[in-house]
């Protein structure tokens, strides 16, 4: 099972961007794998060791900036949000950030590239257009660790789709990527970040872990069945595409319940029985 016990050391905490150096210095850019609203990603290896890396490219004019004294001023936002996931105890199912620079017109953002990997989206069209329950309870597992640790740094992901997963196909370990939807809630070292007013801000917090239950279950029943979930008005529950298990049934039934406030927080899906049988 995994755990946040037991991993190797974190590495210290990542630094801003390098003024002394720029990113072909360091890097040897390759191919282009991957690419959305929030910028293109390449394949790079580092100079000095040969380690595979992933650079992300941003445009300015596409770029949010922040401003946290406690991560060393202003930067991108994503650059922000990496680095206080970064900084120790950092959690394993979150991809590495290692560091940023910053060009004439664009940011370069260098993070981990696990191998051999795929997104979790092309492991399951190779595993046949769906996963396992085996497998699907590690992954769920895992993404909950990961959003548990994101909720302990005062950040949301904002964007849980299996292209946002990677999977290790040996290891099975699976890493969230792509904090370009992302955004703080607060920043625990400095109070002026709670920037909303605490009625309202508590009334959010449950609103994202509302859609954040959706994003997850809509994204586990399709690996799971090979479809986008559809509520039998008749039945009163979920349609089954394929045989799944009683236990999976009952949690999406659960994660789908038409009633918004009948849904579970990512809490109690964690202690569900369907993800609890496997350990």
């Amino acid at each position: 099972m995994p755990s946040e016990a037991g991993r190797s050391t974190p590495s210290p905490k990542p630094t801003s961007s390098n003024p002394k150096e720029q990113l072909e210095d360091l890097y040897s850019k390759g191919a282009l794998i991957g690419s959305g609203a929030f910028g293109n990603v390449y394949a790079g290896i580092r100079k000095k060791d040969g380690l595979p890396v992933a650079i992300k490219e941003i445009l300015k004019e596409d770029m949010q900036e922040v401003d946290i004294p406690a991560l060393g001023g202003k930067m991108p936002k994503e650059v922000a949000l990496m680095m206080q996931l970064s900084i120790p105890p950092a959690c394993p199912y979150i991809v590495e950030f290692i560091e940023w620079f910053e060009g004439p017109e664009s940011h370069s953002i260098v993070m981990e590239r696990p191998e051999p990997c795929q997104d979790l989206h092309h492991y399951s069209i190779d595993c046949g257009g769906s996963l396992s329950e085996e497998v699907a309870q590690l992954v769920l597992l895992q993404l909950l660790l990961a959003l548990f640790h994101c909720e302990d740094r005062g950040l949301q992901h904002g964007d849980i789709q299996a292209p946002n997963l990677l999977i290790q196909t040996e290891s099975l370990q699976v890493k969230l990527i792509d904090f370009g939807c992302g955004s703080f809630w607060k920043d625990s070292s400095d109070p002026k970040y709670w920037v909303l007013h605490q009625p309202l801000q508590s009334f959010l917090l449950h609103m994202d872990g509302v859609y954040t239950v959706l994003d997850i279950s809509t994204m586990l029943f399709r690996l799971m069945c090979g479809t986008v979930p559809i509520w039998n008005q008749e039945t009163g529950s979920l349609d089954f595409p394929r045989a799944v298990s009683e236990e999976f049934q009952d949690l999406m039934d659960w994660c789908f319940n038409p009633k918004r406030n009948n849904r579970p927080t990512l809490e109690q899906i964690a202690s569900h029985p369907w993800l609890q049988k496997g350990w």
